[in-house]
């Protein structure tokens, strides 16, 4: 995938926060029905709760939910939103296969990689030196190749 493993499981969370309608739900519940440890859910949870993206309730009854409507939010919003980096890199999880979410998250990942594969088709290497020039002439860099 394009964005580095906590990346990945940030988008897996939020697509299921969005398809299960459920009101609350909690680590433990996540972490079974993601495939997902404990502690490594934890910390998504917190940046997703950090970016505004999700409430949290204590409690013998509490648990996380979605803090809004997501339905219309881009996914460029959502990686910008939770400070996650592109990175091309590709994440498979070999057990759950068959799981309907790692099949989206496997439709996004080539969806992503077309983009990818499309734009650098367009960018040359004269095209990357002549802005790597336009830089240390702007700049006053002293640059040896």
């Amino acid at each position: 995938m394009i964005l580095n493993k906590q990346g990945y499981h940030i988008i897996k969370t939020i697509l299921f926060f969005a398809f299960s309608r459920k009101a609350q739900l909690s680590i433990k519940e996540l972490s079974g029905r993601l495939h997902i440890s404990e502690k490594v859910m934890e910390q998504v949870l917190l940046v997703l709760k950090k970016s505004g993206l999700l409430l949290s309730k204590r409690g013998p009854k509490g648990g996380y939910r979605l803090a809004r409507d997501i339905c219309d939010m881009r996914m460029k919003d959502l990686i910008d939103k939770t400070g996650q980096r592109i990175e091309i890199m590709y994440v498979e999880n070999e057990n759950r296969k068959d799981s309907p979410i790692e099949a989206i998250m496997g439709d996004l990942n080539m969806k992503i990689e077309d983009q990818v594969n499309k734009k650098l088709s367009e960018i040359t290497v004269s095209g990357l030196v002549e802005e790597l020039r336009n830089k240390v002439v702007n700049t006053g860099l002293d640059y040896f190749i």
